[in-house]
């Protein structure tokens, strides 16, 4: 199996891309309340590595209560699915959180805030990351953008690849900052550079449509290619992302891109 070159994952400050090649790509077996979470989840979310669009979720059938609250921004739920796929389970504040995960699991939202708030509060990059998403859903709290892309922040500035991606997601539509492409792509590529196959996908279309960068078909076709290699859950959307590209490229640029990805790979996985 390829893993992912290993390295510091403490910087407190802004990654750069030298220190994005440094950072502990951290994949755990998920805990038993994570597992508990992960069925629910998906019957709403089903395909939900959009293409940087949301969409109507599935129908509502056999939900639990948590699910249930899922269902006011699926994507970014699913985005919380994913990051509790690769929970550090053996990180110290592991069992807090892991309370913090079953409080949600049944509905206790006010527990799971206070849970990941004090998390947050510590400077735990996870913690924050989860707290941005009960702001960003308003559960058992106003929906708060603003304060949400906060908590992402802090989250993304010490190298969590899914707080990155969420940033990223904040600043390509626009949702508690600025609408900026420019910086939604530079999120974008901190967390596909750890690895996290979504990002991978986001890039890929940023790239294929030109937002915030020059259109570039072969870059486009590398990304959706990883993301599909790299996913953990279901790589549908990127195929299909990836399928409906290669009609438009020429061979020369279908080579370019498998060039590309054997680069990539190289520099970062082992």
């Amino acid at each position: 199996m390829n893993r992912l070159k290993r390295g510091n994952s403490n910087s407190t400050t802004t990654p750069n891309s030298a220190a994005l090649r440094k950072t502990n790509y951290r994949v755990s077996t998920p805990s038993r309340a994570i597992k508990k979470i992960q069925t629910p989840i998906k019957s709403i979310i089903g395909n939900h590595e959009v293409r940087n669009e949301t969409s109507e979720p599935p129908p509502r059938t056999g939900r639990s209560r948590a699910a249930v609250g899922a269902q006011a921004w699926p994507f970014m739920k699913w985005l919380m699915l994913a990051a509790a796929l690769q929970f550090n389970s053996a990180s110290p504040a592991s069992s807090y959180a892991d309370k913090a995960f079953r409080n949600f699991e049944r509905g206790d939202y006010r527990l799971a805030l206070k849970g990941w708030t004090v998390l947050a509060n510590r400077g735990d990059a996870e913690g924050q990351y989860f707290l941005g998403h009960m702001y960003a859903e308003g559960l058992d709290a106003p929906k708060d953008y603003a304060r949400a892309a906060f908590w992402f922040s802090e989250s993304a500035s010490q190298g969590y690849s899914h707080g990155q991606f969420a940033l990223g997601y904040l600043y390509e539509h626009g949702w508690g900052v600025s609408k900026d492409h420019s910086n939604a792509l530079k999120w974008y590529k901190f967390a596909a550079d750890q690895g996290l196959a979504m990002a991978h996908n986001n890039v890929g279309h940023m790239y294929e449509e030109g937002r915030g960068v020059p259109q570039d078909y072969a870059e486009a076709h590398m990304r959706y290619s990883l993301a599909i290699s790299l996913s953990n859950l279901n790589p549908g959307r990127a195929i299909r992302n990836l399928n409906n590209l290669i009609k438009k490229m020429t061979p020369a640029q279908t080579a370019q891109a498998k060039r590309l990805a054997r680069e990539w790979r190289k520099e970062h996985l082992r």
